[in-house]
């Protein structure tokens, strides 16, 4: 009997952002100017749920910005990247997750949605409980990703 194989976190989410963008290249979804003329389903097609005690109703599926960074093995040019974030909100998701240590994805998630702040769930994350260092880590964040407001829990 083979013994069975395990990933880490890191190896499955390299392996799923590079799936993906093969994914995305066959669909023909790239180039960035392409795609982002033929919207997909609305959000209605994707279930609702409300988000914890927020009271806010968003589509039960989100996008995770992990696998957005280069240096994680993401094989998409920037524009490319942009256009992937594009395409999900697209087809319907309105949740996209960040943080400070997902290098550029709070620049790209920034880019992406920059004309779509009403619509979107934003959602970053700061690596420490310091005071001085959550407010220079909620200040990268504004700076990236350009949101319309800012809320802390």
């Amino acid at each position: 009997m083979k013994p069975k194989r395990t990933i880490g976190r890191r190896e499955f989410l390299k392996k799923s952002t590079q799936a993906l963008a093969v994914v995305a290249v066959r669909e023909r979804m790239l180039p960035a100017g392409a795609q982002a003329a033929t919207p997909g389903p609305a959000a209605g097609s994707i279930p609702i749920r409300t988000l914890g005690k927020t009271g806010l109703r968003l589509p039960m599926l989100g996008y995770g910005g992990a696998g957005l960074p280069k240096k994680w093995l993401n094989p998409l040019s920037q524009e490319d990247r942009v256009a992937l974030v594009r395409y999900a909100y697209d087809r319907g998701l309105r949740y996209f997750d960040t943080a400070g240590n997902y290098l550029e994805s709070q620049a790209i998630l920034g880019e992406a949605l920059k004309d779509r702040r009403r619509d979107v769930c934003l959602v970053t994350k700061v690596e420490t409980t310091q005071p001085e260092e959550v407010r220079k880590g909620a200040e990268k964040c504004l700076r990236n990703c350009r949101p319309i407001t800012l809320t802390f829990s």
